[in-house]
């Protein structure tokens, strides 16, 4: 009998597929939305999950109608968006801020090598997720905010600097930031750009994210040879095995280890032995990315029909200055109440999952409502980009896409978190830089000299 969820979900995906590269109409958010969604929900189409979290990797009908439902509200979406009338760019005049953002990255660096004595940096990633702080955060937003204004702006050499901090970020074995600012950037050089077909920019776009994917992968898999050479603590040990890095080299041996051997049922179906190695190491390491343990979560708590706690939603209103001291205290985030329920015996973080989350909490209700939220939010933010005088521009589409691509791997609060940390910064930045122009529109007084 023929799966109706599965190929309801590939129908789905070639509609919104078809609709967001054929048709002409102007890059949003939305469409960010739809390759997020093409990215953490790749693994449905393989039916399959993570092998190592779960007893059952298949992917219940459930997953894929949630799936293939936001899909399609996605299209509907873009429909309706694109009936709306233009906003007017708002002539507001406000300083620049790429500069101050870059020098924030810098003060943020500094700090958190200070106070953590160089214990920031080290080789091994579960090491450094423990040290990162208030000074590392900033460190990492600002340096972000400072690639997406210099691109903006214009200003080449600040866009060197920053991306120069990005380059740090990653080997201190973190890319979250420079993806999102990657994407940040393509953002605001295609949403500033009339309507057209976006498939005409796949091969210039499409090749920069080769290349960007790339290089990423190899300056984060080198960081064993640079921290081999490099001891920053004092009797600090050395790395001499990629496999003490729990980074991208130990996921590609490992994927390599596996060559030929099936790991879930799609692959034992499809007799992976009979395929050439060059192609199986690289889909043996896709098998073992981040989509695949997100989607985990939201398998297992279909499978499992586990629910949490409605209430514990409203922690996120406590990321209102103020609202702390007049709400009760909401200790659990959904990361705090799934993994030790559906994952125990997990020693590390799995990050989360939007729809899991609101299918604990609310049902498949829940979900619906949550999705129809998030598609007028997406709508509502591209307008503001497109209202919002340019110096706005970083942090509007910063944190667009932080709702757009990254909510697919987060809770909500945590969701909340980084927006209210960008918006933060940014105006921290901004005030920086309107002193600087009072600082620099004050008279000279000119001085007499004495006769």
């Amino acid at each position: 009998m023929p799966d109706l969820s599965y190929g309801t979900l590939v129908a789905s995906v070639g509609i919104a597929a078809v609709y967001y590269f054929f048709a002409r109409r102007r890059f949003d958010f939305l469409t960010v939305s739809l390759i997020g969604a093409a990215f953490y929900f790749s693994p449905l189409l393989l039916r399959t999950v993570e092998v190592t979290l779960v007893t059952d990797p298949t992917i219940p009908a459930p997953v894929n109608w949630i799936a293939a439902g936001y899909l399609l509200a996605l299209v509907a979406a873009g429909l309706i968006a694109a009936g709306l009338p233009a906003p007017q760019r708002s002539k507001l005049l406000l300083p620049s801020a790429a500069a101050p953002c870059l020098a924030l990255a810098v003060v943020g660096l500094i700090g958190a090598i200070a106070t953590t004595r160089g214990a920031i940096v080290n080789a091994d990633k579960i090491v450094v997720l423990k040290q990162v702080g208030y000074s590392y955060v900033l460190f990492e937003i600002a340096a972000s905010l400072a690639c997406i204004a210099s691109v903006v702006e214009r200003r080449w050499t600040i866009l060197a600097g920053a991306c120069a901090m990005l380059a740090i970020d990653l080997l201190l074995g973190f890319r979250n930031y420079a993806v999102l600012t990657a994407i940040s950037t393509a953002f605001v050089l295609l949403a500033s750009q009339p309507a057209m077909r976006l498939i005409v920019k796949g091969p210039t776009f499409g090749i920069a994210c080769v290349l960007l994917v790339a290089a990423m992968l190899a300056l984060h898999t080198a960081r064993f040879a640079i921290f081999d050479a490099i001891a920053v603590e004092r009797n600090a040990p050395r790395v001499t095995r990629a496999a003490e890095m729990r980074g991208d080299t130990l996921q590609f041996m490992r994927a390599a280890s596996m060559a030929g051997t099936p790991t879930s049922a799609a692959s034992a179906a499809e007799a992976p032995t009979s395929l050439p190695r060059w192609f199986l190491v690289p889909l043996q390491l896709f098998e073992h990315s981040e989509p695949f343990t997100i989607q985990a979560t939201l398998v297992e708590t279909v499978h499992r029909a586990y629910s949490c706690s409605p209430g514990n939603i409203l922690k996120s209103l406590t990321l209102i200055p103020g609202a702390g001291h007049l709400l009760p205290s909401y200790p659990m985030t959904f990361y705090d109440e799934f993994q030790p329920a559906l994952f125990p015996t997990v020693d590390y973080g799995l990050g989360g999952n939007i729809w899991a989350e609101m299918l604990c909490r609310f049902g498949y209700a829940g979900v619906v409502a949550f999705g129809l939220a998030m598609l007028i939010c997406l709508v509502g933010m591209q307008r503001l980009f497109l209202a919002a005088p340019p110096t706005l521009s970083a942090p509007i589409a910063f944190s667009g896409v932080i709702i757009a691509f990254y909510i697919y791997r987060n809770d909500l609060h945590y969701t909340l978190v980084m927006i209210r940390q960008t918006l933060g910064v940014f105006a921290i930045a901004l005030v920086i830089a309107w002193l600087h122009t009072i600082w620099q529109s004050k008279p000279i007084l000119a001085t007499r000299n004495p006769e």
